[in-house]
C-alpha cells in the first residue's frame, strides 16, 4: 500500500488528538481527587517551603523547596518536568509555572523565567504537575523533518518509512 507525504500530516493530527485526550484525562483525574489523593497519585506535592533562592544561568530565578521536617517527597519529579506553584491553603487566579532544574528525594529546585510571586516565600506551597508539550512538539517537528526529506538518500529514507521502498543494507565486511 503506497503512501504519500500526507501520511505525516495524518500522524500529526492523531498526535494532536492524543495530546488533547491526555490533557483532558489529567484534568478530569485532578478534579475528582482530594489534595492528598492527588499527592498519592503523583499529581501534586504538598507542604513545601522555600529553603533558598539564587540566580542561575540565563538569569533564571532558582528556588529550592523542601519540607520543614525533611521527610522524603512522595512523588518522584524529574529534571525538566513542568509544575504549577500555588500557595498550599489559598487559591490564586494564575499559578506560577516553573521547570524542575534539580530534584532529589527531599528537595526540588525550580527554575522561574521571571521573579517568582511573593507567596513562594510566604508559607507552605503546593506543586501541581502540568502536562508538558515539549515531547509532543519534538514529535511534531520530527514528523515535519521526515516529510521534508526530498532529495537523494534522504528521500529514500522517507520512502522506506512510508513503506514505499524496501530498505537497503550494506553487506557486512569480513573481519
Amino acid at each position: 500500500m503506497a503512501r504519500d507525504v500526507s501520511f505525516f500530516d495524518q500522524l500529526g493530527s492523531l498526535l494532536a488528538q492524543e495530546r488533547e485526550a491526555e490533557k483532558a484525562r489529567l484534568a478530569a483525574l485532578a478534579q475528582s481527587l482530594t489534595l492528598h489523593e492527588r499527592e498519592e497519585h503523583g499529581l501534586s506535592v504538598l507542604d513545601l517551603e522555600s529553603i533558598e533562592e539564587e540566580v542561575g544561568l540565563g538569569g533564571r530565578f532558582l528556588v529550592t523547596l523542601g519540607r520543614a521536617d525533611r521527610r522524603p517527597l512522595p512523588t518522584r519529579l524529574h529534571n525538566g518536568d513542568l509544575v504549577a506553584v500555588l500557595p498550599r491553603r489559598a487559591e490564586v487566579k494564575e499559578p506560577a509555572r516553573a521547570l524542575i532544574s534539580r530534584a532529589t528525594a527531599t528537595r526540588i529546585q525550580l527554575a522561574f523565567d521571571r521573579s517568582p510571586p511573593p507567596y513562594v516565600h510566604e508559607g507552605l506551597l503546593r506543586l501541581d504537575v502540568v502536562p508538558n508539550d515539549v515531547t509532543y512538539d519534538r514529535l511534531r517537528a520530527g514528523l515535519q523533518r521526515i516529510k521534508a526529506l526530498d532529495k537523494g538518500a534522504e528521500r529514500h529514507k522517507r520512502e522506506v518509512v512510508l513503506g514505499n521502498e524496501p530498505p537497503r543494507f550494506d553487506k557486512p565486511r569480513e573481519v
